[in-house]
């Protein structure tokens, strides 16, 4: 009981101070993926209109869902990645950083409290994508929920890595460039925008595939759309994404220990 009062307060404090600026907490959720999605909307409709039948295992009836899904996996892991970073830094500048941290909580309820918040302020962008992902090929609820479940074990595992580049560069924020830089390899081999048999057809880039395979977002994105667009459930993916969405949490919450243990905050 007491760890479901924190992760509410903590909830509820992150949402009061996304809501100063009303129209940016429910808006940049829609208007940035809608921005990224574009491009490949329109690279894909120009090879389906010069007459290419498919890419891959996409096709002209479901390039759109297969980009929608893929946005909202990303959405999802960008927002985990990005959120605690970004408070960190602003308590850092606020000095109330030490207060936080000090405070007599379990850092899972911390990552509980932020998850919580970010489903309310993301929920705009599930709304839409799933939406116009059901409109266009309407699949069976089971697979619907367990395509939402899915999308939770990913912002469940954003957090965890997020947490990690938040801590490290609340001691030294010369590691932040690292992980900046290692969100984008790792979007690059997650597979959202394209299939995984650009990995194997492109042999400069061949070599990256067993590390496709064994990075937990493309086995979530994978599970999502072999649900959604082909009634298939992969439980060895789903088994997969729930190790990592559990144990990710607990080796964030460890590295943070250690680090406040050990290392004093930099960069006032």
């Amino acid at each position: 009981m007491e760890f479901l009062n924190d992760v509410l307060a903590i909830a509820e404090k992150e949402i009061k101070l996304s809501l100063r600026f009303k129209i940016a907490f429910f808006m940049g959720s829609l208007i940035e993926p809608a921005v990224r999605i574009a491009p490949f909307l329109l690279i894909y409709f120009g090879f389906f209109m010069v007459g290419v039948e498919s890419f891959g295992w996409v096709t002209q009836s479901n390039f759109i869902v297969f980009l929608t899904l893929g946005m909202l996996t990303d959405v999802f892991l960008v927002a985990g990645f990005n959120r605690l970073y970004t408070r960190f830094m602003e308590e850092k500048y606020w000095q109330t950083i030490e207060a936080m941290l000090l405070a007599p909580i379990n850092k899972l309820s911390l990552l509980g409290g932020y998850a919580l918040s970010m489903l309310v302020s993301l929920f705009p962008s599930v709304l839409l994508f799933l939406g116009v992902s059901y409109v266009l090929m309407p699949t069976p609820l089971p697979n619907l929920i367990l395509s939402m479940l899915v999308v939770g074990m990913v912002l469940s595992m954003s957090l965890g890595i997020g947490l990690v580049h938040a801590s490290s560069a609340l001691f030294n924020e010369n590691f932040s460039p690292i992980f900046r830089y290692g969100k984008v390899g790792l979007v690059f081999i997650s597979c959202f925008y394209y299939p995984i048999t650009i990995f194997e057809e492109t042999p400069i880039i061949a070599f990256l595939k067993p590390l496709v395979l064994l990075n937990p977002f493309y086995q979530a994105i994978f599970a999502i759309r072999s649900a959604w667009i082909f009634g298939r459930v992969e439980w060895a993916s789903i088994a997969y994404i729930v190790a990592f969405a559990a144990i990710m949490p607990l080796i964030a919450v460890f590295v943070f220990n250690k680090l406040w243990k050990r290392l004093n905050i930099q960069g006032y």
